[in-house]
């Protein structure tokens, strides 16, 4: 299926779920399920931008500390960004209310399978007598997939610790 814009940054309207195979750039792409539109040139036909699963659930982004008071940790979160090309950027960011004696992350970049979210790449970082840990990987990902950030976040100030997980929103690459 075809489709071809009349003007430049023409919205182009086609929409597929369950096509066999999909047009990336002019090139057929058999095993591709999912299409999301994209701008087209004028005369030009249109670019396609495919995943290889449909859509994960819709995203629960959430952040949940084990402490039903305020606790050490002030903000814990986690994202992915695209970097160009197939890297994906992934950030984290822990703070605490006062310095603590250790601050740690530990974070997994997860692929959506069409069923489940996988490990597909981990790493975790510490630092202390801090209130303030950042931490950041560039991964290579495979295109066709959607990604997220699972992170966990632990404060130590000497006696007591808190944690708090963040899952973040999806990126389809």
């Amino acid at each position: 299926m075809d489709q071809y814009a009349e003007n430049e940054n023409e919205e182009c309207s086609i929409y597929t779920k369950n096509n066999p195979c999909c047009l990336v750039n002019g090139a057929n792409n058999p095993g591709f399920t999912y299409v999301r539109t994209g701008r087209c040139k004028p005369n030009d036909q249109c670019v396609l931008w495919c995943s290889y699963t449909p859509p994960p659930p819709e995203p629960f982004i959430h952040s949940l500390a084990t402490t039903s008071e305020r606790g050490h940790i002030y903000q814990a979160v986690g994202a992915v960004i695209p970097g160009g090309g197939l890297s994906a950027i992934v950030n984290t960011k822990t703070t605490t209310y006062t310095a603590m004696k250790t601050l740690s992350v530990d974070y997994r970049l997860e692929r959506w399978t069409g069923t489940a979210w996988v490990t597909f790449k981990i790493n975790s970082n510490n630092a202390t007598n801090t209130n303030l840990l950042n931490a950041t990987s560039d991964w290579t990902v495979m295109p066709g997939y959607y990604y997220r950030v699972t992170s966990i976040h632990t404060a130590y100030d000497g006696s007591t610790t808190d944690t708090s997980k963040h899952v973040s929103g999806t990126v389809l690459f």
